[in-house]
């Protein structure tokens, strides 16, 4: 081996970053549970064969996969015996060749093999990790846990049948979306890859690979370094491999294991340290950074933050992010505030973040112990809160608080109760305060609330002076100084961020964000939309699952996306996190392929590359379940959208994938409760409700999509019966939950008022129901004050008393649905 090919490999290994993919070739040297070596794809033709065709010679034209399709449908189980007795491998007498392979610290493995050498390896050898062998036929992709994922592409020869070989089961697989190869392919797009014992002629990984390598071949070669060992391989086959920097190792793998892997030891332990260092970080580490030691992260082209870009600690640390007028005097009234909360809030663009950065560093220079909070970690809350107790902080920084959703002011009040002495500063857009009624929440809690105001004079002469310094002044430069704080004081009543953009370039923002996207064209826009909306939603995205959201994983797309990252329209992070440069932006860029019709294509391969990495024991606090979340909510898909197929065709090519998930029936059902088809939503709801009869949120929408089909056809027989369970289900949902989500009462109250305008009851009978929802509702307005929704709700309710009453009457409203 070329000695920069060792030296690479070593690094690769050293990094935990190399992924392992066997074939037939990889496991010959075990023996089964017979005594015999493992067979061959020629020998199990041949231990086929007599299955399939009792008593008639061997016909050598007649490939494995048609023998076994044969003599499947004939006796399906003596091959399954037959299977069993020569792919089950004997533990008792494995060659020490398998310790070294399974030692290595592979970030993940793939096999088309279905036998079981990675177990009976495990069963022999003391290995550094546990290996979990999964079947890609029947097993989706589990969280990542540290053990060493064993993938069988094919199946495993435990669970026969479920195992891949005749040409049908490939027409099958292929008829289908198969998230384990769309995994693997993006895993060869993004990991370096060690490739032994197979010649890559698989029919499925082809499918996936050859259709999307790259066409031009002068573009940059972005995949990384791989490695085929093997001693036989056709001409055309290797060529083909060059196009994927495949390097072939003309080598046994016993041989390669003898002379590189074992004399890498150095880096074996390195790589298996920073695996499991990627496992095992603590939950304070995920949760919580000391601020002593943010201050030391460099700004990356800290100009840029001048044009627009999120803001980092080396910006505020090297004042290009200027310090406002107003934060002196913010920071004094926190420091001598007699409550524990400040709440900072803002408009989206407004310098909110700036702010409480600044501030976060100002405490620590101070002397102050101070913390700051990543509100997308993956942890629990009760995680948070002992990480929080444990860090013993002087303060608590939080921007974007907002992420926590309904419970954010409820989590806030925890987090003051636990830390008497500890002072929290908590940032979030004024939207959100206003629509999470943080305020309210927090009545009985001191607070300080302070909202970011507009720019001021010394802040526009601060702005002028950072922008000459980091040359960033763009349509300002060669005005003179008034004429440059003309232009900004134009700006004075927008955001920071609107106004630096609009000042410098001499656009409006809008206008601005709308001509990039337009220039960025058709194949470019698609990536750019994609991570906008992952951005708009407060969530980075990887290399990978841009690709697998494109549906392309060729050296093509890849050296597009490292092109709007050289062009810095996309900006990545250290840890390979891509991101539209700020949220505002990312914004506006959605609205911008929303209103031009083209976000059917991200909408639908975001949703389905994201769908594919959640499993049902992952995590409910991961970034992936999160984002999925975000992404299959049927509110979320109403507002991104004009068009009603694209959520359908969206949730319609993940139901393969989440299958096992009541959560995707209840979103699915709901848009069509919202939209579309009601039959359609009852047969989804019905679904989910099987699944999860006493999830409330199931419980809610349930009986919303039961009420409205009752009122729908008021006169049918049954109409009756179906709106008292509905009825019935929302009592019992506001009984367990009715204090902390008004809208169980809103779907009872505005769905109840719907069924009594519609139903062919008596007088009494409409009197008896609308005082019932009166109630109802009054009571929930005691939890809710604020909810205007609720308030509305109320009157409706009393104008409809009040007509019956008098016997007034007057045309049927159409129904509103309630927002969820």
């Amino acid at each position: 081996m070329d000695e920069n090919l060792r030296q690479r490999l070593m690094n690769q290994i050293a990094r935990g970053d190399l992924i392992l993919f066997t074939g037939a070739g990889f496991s010959e040297l075990a023996r089964s549970v017979t005594g015999a070596n493992l067979p061959s794809v020629q020998r199990v033709r041949e231990m086929l064969w007599p299955i399939a065709f009792p008593g008639q010679p061997v016909d050598p034209s007649s490939s494995l996969a048609d023998i076994y399709e044969v003599a499947s449908s004939r006796a399906g189980g003596r091959v399954g015996d037959a299977l069993r007795d020569f792919l089950r491998v004997d533990s008792s007498n494995i060659p020490d060749v398998y310790r070294t392979w399974f030692s290595m610290p592979w970030s993940r493995m793939y096999t088309l093999n279905i036998d079981d050498l990675d177990i009976a390896a495990e069963r022999t050898f003391t290995l550094p990790r546990k290996i979990r062998s999964i079947s890609a036929l029947n097993e989706g992709l589990p969280p990542d846990s540290g053990d060493l994922q064993s993938i069988h592409l094919n199946g495993r020869v435990g669970d026969y049948p479920a195992v891949t070989f005749s040409l049908r089961q490939y027409g099958e697989r292929s008829a289908r979306h198969d998230p384990w190869y769309f995994h693997l392919v993006s895993d060869l797009s993004s990991h370096p890859i060690i490739f032994v014992g197979t010649v890559l002629d698989e029919p499925l990984l082809w499918q996936h690979i050859e259709l999307r390598r790259s066409r031009e071949p002068r573009t940059r070669e972005l995949r990384p370094g791989s490695y085929l060992v093997t001693t036989n391989i056709s001409a055309a086959r290797k060529a083909i491999l060059e196009d994927f920097n495949i390097q072939l190792i003309e080598m046994r793998h016993e041989e390669f294991a003898e002379e590189f892997l074992k004399k890498m030891e150095t880096q074996r332990l390195q790589g298996l340290v920073t695996l499991s260092g990627r496992q095992g970080a603590s939950p304070s580490s995920k949760v919580l950074k000391r601020v002593a030691d943010a201050r030391n992260e460099k700004s990356d082209l800290p100009g840029e933050f001048l044009l627009g870009r999120e803001p980092n600690w080396g910006d505020i640390v090297e004042g290009t992010a200027v310090k406002r007028e107003f934060e002196s005097d913010l920071k004094a009234s926190i420091e001598s505030m007699p409550q524990q909360l400040a709440l900072v809030t803002g408009t989206a663009g407004a310098g909110k973040s700036t702010t409480v950065m600044r501030l976060a560093l100002a405490y620590q220079s101070d002397g102050k112990e101070v913390v700051w909070m990543n509100p997308e970690t993956d942890v629990t809350l009760r995680q948070i809160r002992d990480a929080v107790r444990l860090a013993k902080a002087d303060y608590l920084v939080i921007d974007d608080a907002d992420v926590f959703g309904s419970i954010t002011g409820s989590f806030l009040r925890d987090i003051a109760n636990d830390n008497k002495a500890l002072k929290v500063i908590a940032g979030m857009r004024s939207t959100k305060f206003e629509r999470l009624h943080i305020e309210e929440e927090l009545a009985d809690c001191g607070r300080l609330i302070y909202s970011i105001p507009h720019l001021g004079d010394s802040d526009i002469d601060l702005l002028l002076d950072a922008l000459a310094k980091a040359k960033r002044l763009g349509a300002l430069r060669g005005l003179s100084r008034a004429q440059q704080v003309a232009a900004f004081e134009r700006q004075a009543g927008r955001q920071l961020l609107v106004a630096m953009i609009q000042a410098t370039s001499n656009e409006r923002f809008e206008e601005k964000i709308d001509s990039e996207c337009r220039e960025l064209g058709p194949e470019l826009g698609l990536i750019y939309s994609i991570v906008a909306i992952a951005s708009s939603l407060r969530f980075h995205l990887t290399r990978d699952e841009i690709m697998s959201a494109m549906g392309d994983t060729s050296n093509t797309s890849l050296n597009k996306i490292q092109s709007l990252l050289r062009q810095r329209v996309l900006l990545e992070s250290v840890a390979n996190q891509i991101f539209v440069r700020h949220r505002v932006v990312a914004d506006r860029a959605v609205d911008y392929y929303k209103r031009e019709g083209q976000l059917r294509d991200p909408i639908r391969g975001l949703l389905f590359a994201i769908a594919t990495r959640v499993h049902a024991e992952h995590s409910k606090n991961s970034r992936e379940t999160k984002l999925l979340t975000h992404l299959m909510n049927h509110d979320f898909m109403i507002t991104l959208t004009h068009d009603r197929d694209t959520p359908r065709l969206a949730y319609a090519d993940i139901e393969d994938v989440l299958g096992w998930s009541y959560h995707y029936y209840l979103q699915r059902g709901s848009y069509e409760v919202e939209v579309g088809d009601i039959n359609l939503a009852k047969n989804f709801l019905d679904q989910a409700r099987a699944m999860a009869p006493q999830d409330y949120m199931v419980q809610t929408e349930w009986a919303y999509m039961t009420l409205k089909r009752a009122a729908m056809n008021a006169a049918s027989i049954g109409a009756g019966d179906l709106a008292d369970e509905a009825f019935r289900e929302l009592e019992d949902a506001i009984e367990h939950r009715g204090r902390n989500d008004h809208y169980p009462y809103h779907v009872l109250g505005s769905q109840g008022l719907s069924w009594v305008r519609r139903a062919p009851m008596g007088k009494d009978e409409k009197a008896r129901l609308l005082t019932r929802l009166r109630q109802v509702v009054g009571e929930g307005l005691k939890y809710h004050p604020k909810q205007k929704e609720l308030q509305q709700l109320a009157r409706d309710l009393q104008r409809e008393h009040l007509l019956l009453a008098t016997g007034s009457s007057e045309q049927t409203p159409p129904d509103s649905s309630p927002p969820s």
